[in-house]
This record gives C-alpha cells, structure tokens and sequence, in this order.
C-alpha cells in the first residue's frame, strides 16, 4: 500500500518542483470561493516518481475570468483552449522545459461526474489542498489500480465516447508498463474504427508521445496485434503476409516492425563502432523539426511507413523472384498522403518522404567493396541534417533483413560503408563555413557566360560534391570540373 499511502507527499513535492504558480492559483481560486482539485496525470506520476511538467486543475465553476486575472498580476501567460468547455491554459515556464497548468469547470457539474468521464482510472484521482498538503480523492480506487500495474476504463462507454482513447490506452499501457483489464480488448475493438475517423491533430499528439518511448516498437505491436496500427495507418494493412523475396526472412509487415524495434535499439544502445561519431550525432538526433517532434521521433515513424509502397509495386520476374522496383518512391507518396490525413506537421512530413526515399542510397550504391567517394559526397550534401537520421534508417532497416542471400560479410561491408560516411560527415561539419568556396555564383555567371538561374545553383553543388570527394582542389580544378559539366551537357 505503499504507493497509495505515499501519494500525497510525493504530490506536494512535485507540486513544489512545479514552482510557484500552482499553489499560488489554487489560493487565489480558493479566496474567491472557487473550490479546486488536482486531477489526473500530475497525481498518478507523481506517486510513481516520475516528473511531472503539466498539472491539471478542474472547479465547479468557470474559472477562466478568475484564472485570466490571476495569470495578469503574475505576468504569466495565459490562453483560453476550450471556450465551451471553459479551459484555460497557464504557461509558466519557457520554452525548452515548458510547464504548464490546465484549468477547467468540471464536466458534468460535481467532481464525481467529471471523474467518472475521464478516459481511465489511473487519471481520475483529484487531490485537495488541505494545509499545507494535499488529500487524495479516489472514487474509483484508480491508485490501486496503478499500484496493481492495470489499466482500466473509468467507464463502461468511456472509450466509444472518445474514440482517441484506443490510443491513449496503449500509450499508457507502454510508458506505464501496465497491462489491460480484461474488458479493454472488446472496447479497443468496438472503437477502433471510429478513432481513425478522429482529428488528426488528436492521434498525432498521442502518437509522438509514443514515438518518443525508448521501447516504441512494444507499443506498435500491440497495435499490430489488436488492428489499431490498421485503423491509425490503413496503409499498413496490405503489407500484411506480402513474401518478399530471398534478402528477406519475414513478410512486409513483419519486417517494417522488425526495423523499428532495431531502430528503438540504436537509439537507446549505439553500437560501439559508432563512438567515435556519437557525440556529434545525439544532438541532431534530439533536434525538434517542429513543436515535440524531434528528429528521433520522425525518423522512427519513417521506419514505420518506409515500406507500404511494396504491396502495389510488387512483381515476379521470369525466374519467380519478387521485386519492388521504385517502392521507396510509391511509399514515400503514400506516407505523405497519411500524413497529411492526419494533419501533421509539413516539417514532419518534409522529414518522413526524405528519409522514405532515400532509405536505399547508402547501401544499393556498393560497388566493388565499397561506396564511392563521390556518392558518398553527394548523398551527405543532399541529406544535410537528415543524413545521421538516414543512416540510423538504412542500418536498422539493414539489420531487419535476414533473408539466406544476406550475409555476415554484407553485413560487415555495410558498416564499414556506414564509418566512411560518418567519417566524411564529421569532417564537413569541421570545415563547412571554415574554407572559402572555390568558385561563387557570381563568378560562374561571368567566366560561362551564364544567366542566374537554377543552373547555377546546381553546378556549385556540383563543385561542393566534387570537394567533398576530393576530386578537386583549387579553383583551377573548379574551373576545369566545371566546363566538362557544361560541356556534357552539351
């Protein structure tokens, strides 16, 4: 009974982390004869021991004048997310640890009915301040149902009421290590295809949540299990026992959730070879493309849609062996068509259809033992800060792919190719912006006679590559490079 018992001293704890500002507001409610609880996830986290950046308040009546008023004379931000349902929103503290505070009048008008409608038991316990702590209020025994590691619907209908709470069951399911109540299955199923008709914004938001769990892919297979993965990426589901051919020792499907839980794996484990670069690579890993989308997050959801362009691009040649000519192209298409179903971002999807069509670069390019110093040159200029993503992908993807025709030494081969395109990323990230172009835009339009326009732009990548590669030195060479270009392209 400990966790129950301990709860409400570790929530005034996490409270006083928190700052200032929720004890402070919960007082000045208080004064105005707003009475106010604690409710949902800052209790159930809490009492786990895990930090807890955002607090949810409910009264039992509209707060938002009060809350407004409040957030004034403490020059804290301040923004109204439900007019209807009277929920406000304090942001106390900036941007990259932002913590904030959710106000609300309670739904149904009494704390039990607010309670009752809430998604799961976990999240309807409410805490009182009562002197300088707080007491737990928890009608539907929510933190032994915690403690038990169980996740149990706050209501018979809650589910089909909110049809994103499939997600958000199997979200908490994976950060809370619990597992299902046994009616959990039959209302997942009973509202599974309701949630793919839900807003977008709304799935994607529980998404990244589980995008960015270090075991994510215990998640998607879940989902994979039960048909939520379906209903959230119908896409997903005509991979489903498409037999790929002798690379491969399992079906699309099978092989897209093996990439990912590779994926999970480098990320949290990287390999030892790739310590001499690691350090250089964990900050774009981190880096947000967009707001909670960093980078990490929107490589592994490329890794779960790079292949769902095999099923339509499926054929067998003459001696029966399956081939998926340009399915990196029709899945990178259709990834994009189910992101922008689902609202994300444009930097997210920008990001997925770049690594879904470059997920084979690295490694169909091997020749003779290796990767070419200007293919490798070229691929590190056209990926720029998605080339480290990249490689995560084509290695993981790589790793997943065990057919009889993959061997120990492909294997090996595909590392040593990995190193000396890490090695050459390292070494323009220390030079770039140190040595001084051979040629510039402005020159290349007088020396060739040629008008401003794409062209140019192309040729000094041209140049850049050719560099990189170390096929040209001077400006001589520059010069010379460039008008063989120009001439072939005559």
């Amino acid at each position: 009974m400990g966790l129950i018992a301990n709860a409400p001293g570790k929530l005034s704890n996490a409270i006083r982390e928190h700052g200032a500002a929720v004890g402070e507001l919960m007082s000045a409610l208080s004064r105005r004869g707003i009475p106010c609880w604690i409710v949902g996830g800052a209790i159930r986290d809490s009492a786990l021991g895990l930090p807890v950046h955002d607090v949810d308040i409910v009264t039992l009546t509209d707060p938002t004048r009060a809350v407004k008023s409040f957030c004034a004379d403490s020059a804290l931000g301040f923004v109204i997310l439900d007019e209807g349902r009277k929920i406000a929103r304090i942001i106390t503290s900036a941007p990259p640890d932002i913590k904030t505070v959710d106000v609300a009048m309670a739904q149904g008008g009494a704390l039990d009915a607010d309670l009752t409608r809430r998604d799961f038991t976990i999240n309807a316990v409410a805490a009182e301040p009562v002197g300088g702590g707080f007491e737990i209020y928890d009608p539907l025994g929510g933190l032994k149902d915690l403690q038990n590691k169980i996740l149990r619907l706050a209501s018979p209908g809650s589910m089909a009421e909110d049809p994103v709470r499939v997600l958000r069951a199997h979200r908490f399911l994976l950060s809370h290590q619990l597992e299902p109540e046994a009616s959990m299955a039959q209302a997942i199923k009973a509202s599974m295809a309701e949630m793919g008709r839900m807003p977008g914004e709304r799935l994607l938001r529980e998404l990244v949540v589980i995008l960015g769990h270090p075991q994510s892919h215990m998640a998607f297979n879940r989902m994979a299990g039960d048909g939520t993965l379906f209903s959230l990426f119908p896409e997903l589901a005509a991979t489903r026992g498409v037999t790929q051919n002798r690379w491969h020792h399992l079906d699309v499907l099978g092989h897209t959730l093996e990439t990912l839980r590779l994926m999970d794996a480098i990320l949290s484990a990287p390999p030892e070879w790739m310590n001499p670069w690691i350090n250089a690579m964990s900050p774009i890993l981190s880096e947000p493309v967009s707001f909670g989308w960093p980078r990490a997050s929107v490589l592994k959801l490329a890794a779960l849609l790079h292949d769902i362009g095999k099923p339509s691009t499926k054929a067998v040649d003459d001696t029966g062996k399956a081939t998926f000519h340009a399915h990196e192209k029709a899945s990178a298409e259709l990834a994009k068509q189910a992101l922008t179903r689902l609202r994300a971002p444009n930097a997210v999807t920008d990001g997925v259809v770049t690594l879904i069509k470059n997920h084979l670069r690295p490694f169909i390019g091997i020749v003779d033992g290796g990767l070419s110093p200007k293919a490798a040159s070229r691929f590190i200029r056209d990926m720029g800060f998605w080339l480290i993503p990249a490689m995560f992908h084509t290695l993981a993807d790589s790793q997943a792919t065990r057919g009889v025709m993959k061997t120990e030494e492909r294997f090996a081969l595909e590392i040593k190719v990995a190193g000396e395109i890490f090695t050459m990323w390292e070494k323009t990230l220390r030079v770039e912006g140190k040595q001084e172009p051979l040629l510039d835009g402005t020159e290349l339009m007088k020396l060739f006679h040629l008008p401003q326009g794409k062209l140019i732009g192309s040729l000094l990548n041209e140049v850049a590559v050719a560099r990189l590669a170390g096929e040209i030195h001077t400006k001589e060479e520059a010069m010379t490079f460039v008008e063989k270009l120009l001439s072939s392209e005559e």
